[in-house]
């Protein structure tokens, strides 16, 4: 009989999965060396120039977005007065202050959540893999395979 004919798409799928495995593999072998890396990069800290760009012209347009907010609102309500406007202006600004603090806080806790659930599954993998000791010193392992 002719050899079977292997089906190229299946050929390719194994490669990739193959490839995504070996990454893995060279991730969990890395991590220990990579560690600290992982860990000095600071929840708030900024790595680029376009980043920081960006950081900085979020917080202008914010903050003068809670501004004008407050400045026009006390417009509709009150008229023009140009001493209560800029003083609802600034009650805008304060609460804009306080919304970005908080959605920091919530954004930094969430990426600090994430961290810690991997550091857990880590020690779990790496707790997985040491043989158990019973009360003599045995290998628990390898004393239930001889059973």
């Amino acid at each position: 009989p002719p050899p079977k004919q292997k089906n190229p798409l299946a050929e390719a799928c194994l490669q990739k999965v193959k490839a995504e495995l070996e990454d893995r593999e060279y991730e969990m072998m890395t991590r220990d060396v990579r560690r600290q890396e992982i860990e000095q990069q600071d929840v708030g800290e900024i790595k680029t120039l376009s980043q920081s760009l960006g950081e900085g012209v979020n917080i202008l347009v914010a903050k003068g977005t809670a501004f004008a907010i407050g400045w026009f609102a006390s417009r509709a309500a009150w008229g023009y007065d140009p001493l209560w406007n800029l003083i609802a202006g600034l009650v805008g600004l304060i609460i804009g202050f306080m919304l970005e603090s908080l959605l920091f806080v919530l954004r930094s806790s969430s990426v600090i959540s994430v961290k810690e659930r991997k550091r857990r599954r880590d020690a779990d993998l790496t707790n997985l893999r040491k043989p158990r000791q019973g009360l003599e010193g045995q290998d628990l392992n390898s004393a239930q395979e001889e059973e």
